[in-house]
Formats: structure tokens, sequence, C-alpha cells
């Protein structure tokens, strides 16, 4: 149900941006209220703004490089790369 609910706010916030009204003007005219309106829209921006992340193990003898981008940041290692050092800058960058 959550998911359904999140996916028809992003739909009237989408709608609600893309009207060019003020979030009172949007949410009279579709019956909501405008605060929950703006808390959707702010609740949905830091979704998509917070980086996910997913465990990806790797062979230690891996040939090749991996790229990793985060927020436009490419980050490439070699197959010998050391992982704590990886993790430390992949943090660095997520607090960004």
């Amino acid at each position: 149900m959550m998911r359904d609910a999140r996916s028809q706010w992003a739909d009237r916030v989408g709608r609600w941006r893309a009207s060019g009204l003020t979030a009172s003007e949007f949410a009279g005219r579709e019956g909501l209220k405008a605060s929950t309106l703006r808390w959707w829209s702010s609740t949905l921006k830091r979704e998509v703004a917070r980086p996910k992340f997913i465990e990806v193990r790797l062979p230690a003898t891996m040939p090749g490089r991996v790229e990793v981008v985060v927020r436009d940041v490419a980050v490439r290692v070699s197959g010998d790369f050391d992982e704590s050092v990886l993790r430390r800058v992949l943090a660095i960058l997520e607090s960004r």
C-alpha cells in the first residue's frame, strides 16, 4: 500500500511541478492539502538525492577496472584495489 501511495504522490508532485502553479493553487485544484504536497515533494527529492548502495563482491584477482559513479564523480579502481580504501572514498562521497 505504501508503494502505491508513493507512486501516486510522485505522479502528483510531477504534475504540480509541470503545472507552474504554486503548491496552494495546485493543491486547491486537486482537493489536496498544500502542506502534504510540499512534504511529499521534499521527501521524494531526498530519496532521489540519496545514493543507493548495493554490496558487490568481486574476486580478489579480478582483472581490469571497475568504475563507480556517485553524484557525477567517477571512481575507477583496478582489480587489485584495497576494499577498505574504497569504502572510505565512497563514504566521503556519500556525505557530500
